[in-house]
Parts: structure tokens; C-alpha cells; sequence
């Protein structure tokens, strides 16, 4: 790897260690004043579709073999968008070694720029602390720009959730096993076609990526809620039954109500479903993670049930190829 610094070794993700690599990229994210990355989630990643862990992970080890830095390369049909994530040493910082991992996860990203359709735009993108001066001027300059902010919001369970009021003619009801998958998915990739960042990919991928995510031992199928009217399922809430490896905090990893269906209380039917289920299991609260600037006003609706900001990530991106932009803005 061109520019590593001197006495440290690159080794492909084939020899990841999920255990370790927890334990230093918590450690990083601590550092900069970030979330952690969950456990669960470092164990799947490497079977997602879109990931090639020889190819498309690289650990960086010092002499003595501990880690000392780590980046993600990943990639999904149409192949319009790649998303990079580095980590580095908060006692390596100065030694270019973040800038090394960058140029190569720029790199590779660009070797699929071709598998991308004809005339689409192609770029390379990433999430990271706001507050996290270093990394942002490293992005920078490795040609970046600023393209959104995410906001993660918290509410604490000071007593029971109050009622939810269900709209006429919709039900609520838990996930039934394997069977509701393809039903969740559908509903999920309906609702989020006018949400920011939305790519339109192969059902078989991304009903495969939810496969995998429901494999991990943080799902449970009877925290993710379905709303039907008849036979037909219009929202969804996908809860989580910790954070930031914190179990005594509910996530909600995603929630969406089809586009027809909006403007109803459906989506706070759903969240107040779920915040009442958490308190129920002991969960003493609750967070999530929103587009601030969401097209759908969803912050409105967080506010609205209780729950204030608590910290803040930032979007970038570098385009590595002009075009028609296939991604929802």
C-alpha cells in the first residue's frame, strides 16, 4: 500500500477478527466522539451482498500486531454509489496513515465504476462525526464535499409511553418469521423511494441483505412491526433490542409508511406501538438516527413523540464519475 508508514503491515479482511476489530473501531469511534458500531453488525458485514472481504476491507497492524488502522469498502447494485468508512488510531493520526486508507478505498472503489449503468453519475460516499475536526479536513482533502447532516435523537422512558392512536381500518401486528421478510422488504423500498439516498437496486440483493440482517442475533422478530390495511402492508417499524451495545436502550433501525398512506398517524402509531413494547421490556429509552433535512419532515414527527437531539454525524461524498444522478436528493 503506497504511502503506509513505515513497520506496519496491511493484511485483507480474510483475517478479521470480529471480537478485535470491535474492540479497536469502539475505541476509535470513542475517541472522536462518535457511536459505537455494534457488534452484531461487524459480524454480518462480511457476508453482505456487495462485499468482498479480500478485496474490499484492509487491516493495518503495528509491529507488535495490534491494529492500528482498519477500512470498509462496500458496493451495491446499480453501483452508483460506494460507501468507504476508515478508522485510525487516535495516537496515529498525524502519519498519514488515514490518507493511505482513503486513496486506497478510493481505489478500489473505482474499479467498479464501470459496472455502473451507461450515463450515471458514480460516486464515493461516507458518514462521520461532525464534531470531528481531523477527519473532516481529511476528507477535504482527498476531494470531498459536505452533502447532508443525520441526526441521532434519544427519549427517555420517565413512565409509560403515552396510547397510540391507531388510524381506522389499519392493523398493527409483530413480524411472523421468515414468511413477513419479502412483506417487510417490499414495504421498506416503497416507503423510502422519496427519502434521501434512495437508489433503486435487484430485489434478489436487497431482499438478500435483509436475509442477512435478520440472521444477526440483534433482530427479533417480535420487536419489527407491520401495519396492514387488509392484505396489503403500508408501514413498517424495525426495532432493535439495544444500542451501542447498550441493552437497556430500543433502536429503531427503520420506519417507513408508503407514500398513499402518509399524513394518517400511522407513523406515530407505529413508534408509539413500539416506544410502549420497549418499556414493557424494562428498556429504560429509546433512539434513532434521522435525516435532518428529511423530505418527508420525520424530524417533526420525532420531536413530536418526545425525542431531542443528542448528537449529530455528517455525509459526504467525492464524485468519481459525472452523470445522471440515480440517487434520490
Amino acid at each position: 500500500m503506497d504511502g503506509l508508514p513505515a513497520g506496519l503491515i496491511v493484511e485483507s479482511g480474510a483475517s478479521l477478527d470480529v471480537d478485535e476489530l470491535y474492540e479497536f473501531v469502539s475505541m476509535v469511534t470513542t475517541s472522536e466522539g462518535g457511536a459505537t458500531i455494534p457488534r452484531d453488525f461487524l459480524s454480518v458485514m462480511t457476508s453482505m451482498p456487495g462485499v468482498e472481504p479480500d478485496n474490499d476491507m484492509r487491516l493495518v497492524r503495528n509491529a507488535s500486531g495490534a491494529l492500528v488502522g482498519a477500512e470498509f469498502v462496500q458496493h451495491l447494485a446499480p453501483h452508483v454509489e460506494a460507501f468507504v468508512r476508515g478508522f485510525v488510531h487516535p495516537d496515529r493520526c498525524d502519519e498519514g496513515l488515514g490518507s493511505t486508507l482513503l486513496s486506497w478505498a478510493l481505489d478500489r472503489a473505482g474499479e467498479r465504476v464501470s459496472l455502473a449503468p451507461d450515463g450515471a453519475r458514480v460516486a464515493a460516499a461516507t458518514v462521520i462525526n461532525e464534531d470531528h475536526a481531523a477527519t473532516m479536513a481529511l476528507l477535504d482533502d482527498a476531494g470531498f464535499a459536505r452533502s447532508r447532516s443525520f441526526l441521532e435523537m434519544h427519549r427517555d422512558f420517565d413512565g409509560p409511553p403515552e396510547g397510540a392512536a391507531v388510524p381506522e381500518g389499519i392493523e398493527l401486528r409483530t413480524m411472523r418469521g421468515a414468511d413477513d421478510l419479502e412483506v417487510l422488504y417490499d414495504a421498506v423500498d416503497d416507503a423510502f423511494r422519496d427519502h434521501f439516498g434512495y437508489t433503486e437496486r435487484p430485489k434478489e440483493e436487497g431482499l438478500a441483505r435483509w436475509e442477512t440482517y435478520r440472521s444477526a442475533p440483534m433482530w427479533e422478530d417480535d420487536l419489527v412491526w407491520l401495519a396492514f390495511e387488509g392484505d396489503r402492508c403500508v408501514g413498517n417499524n424495525v426495532v432493535l433490542g439495544a444500542h451501542d451495545e447498550d441493552t437497556a436502550v430500543g433502536y429503531v433501525a427503520n420506519i417507513g409508511v408508503r407514500r398513499e398512506w402518509r399524513g394518517r398517524g400511522l407513523a406515530k402509531a407505529l413508534l408509539l406501538t413500539s416506544f410502549a413494547q420497549l418499556y414493557d421490556l424494562g428498556k429504560t429509552s429509546v433512539a434513532l438516527d434521522v435525516d435532518a433535512e428529511s423530505l418527508t419532515g420525520a424530524t417533526r414527527l420525532y420531536e413530536a413523540v418526545g425525542m431531542t437531539e443528542v448528537r449529530r454525524q455528517a455525509a459526504y461524498e467525492r464524485e468519481l464519475r459525472p452523470g445522471r444522478d440515480l440517487v434520490t436528493r
